[in-house]
């Protein structure tokens, strides 16, 4: 029961750099997209395209965000 660690995305955040990041590059309300974010990385269970683990959250994060603009 104890001691089990939660996957990354069971406890993703918006970091102050994140949401800087963002207004810098004027992706609007990042906070929305977090839970979008996170479910899919529930269903994927952490993996990208090709099955490798995600090694940067915010990268994967940033990378989300700016697919939206699309």
């Amino acid at each position: 029961m104890g001691g089990e660690k939660l996957p990354w995305w069971e406890t993703f955040t918006l970091s102050a750099p994140m949401r800087e990041w963002c207004e810098r590059e004027h992706l609007m309300n990042p906070e929305k997209h977090v839970e979008a974010f996170v479910d899919y990385q529930r269903m994927t269970g952490g993996m990208m395209r090709g099955g490798r683990p995600v090694k940067d959250p915010d990268a994967a994060f940033r990378t989300w965000m700016r697919n939206t603009r699309t």
